[in-house]
């Protein structure tokens, strides 16, 4: 099979599995074609919440240091700035980079990760993680510091 005709197929096979005629053991994720690889597709969570943005903003701020203690076994590097009510963050872990933000609106947070097609396999489990934290954070009393 010649480089064109290779690229061809993929573009079909992609094409088929976004209008549902291709198995899903075709490929593990849809994305988009970036540079002939598959991108996966960023990982949107959001939570609810009931505190306003100023204070969901707040305790999320508060609970950063926890966070970045709890991901400490599993990431090299950690790099995050605020501009307004969002949370602009960049990692890596496994050698793998994780970008992403955390959009804070008046009654719901929106976490959007990036994720690498290895890290993708874990997708699952970090949206988990994700809202169960995420909740925790924005439902307890304030001034309580321990998450779940």
């Amino acid at each position: 099979m010649t480089l064109g005709n290779a690229a061809a197929g993929r573009a079909g096979m992609i094409q088929g599995l976004r209008a549902g005629m291709a198995s899903a053991g075709q490929l593990f994720a849809i994305g988009q074609l970036n540079r002939g690889y598959l991108v996966p597709d960023p990982i949107i969570v959001t939570i609810s919440h009931r505190l306003g943005r100023d204070e969901a903003k707040r305790r999320l701020e508060d609970g950063l240091g926890y966070i970045s203690g709890q991901l400490a076994g599993f990431v090299s590097s950690i790099d995050y700035g605020w501009t307004g009510y969002r949370l602009d963050f960049g990692l890596t872990a496994m050698r793998q980079s994780i970008s992403g933000r955390i959009e804070v609106e008046d009654r719901l947070v929106r976490v959007e990760l990036s994720l690498p097609s290895l890290l993708h396999l874990l997708s699952r489990q970090i949206i988990g993680r994700i809202r169960s934290d995420g909740a925790v954070l924005l439902d307890k009393p304030s001034g309580t510091k321990r998450l779940c």
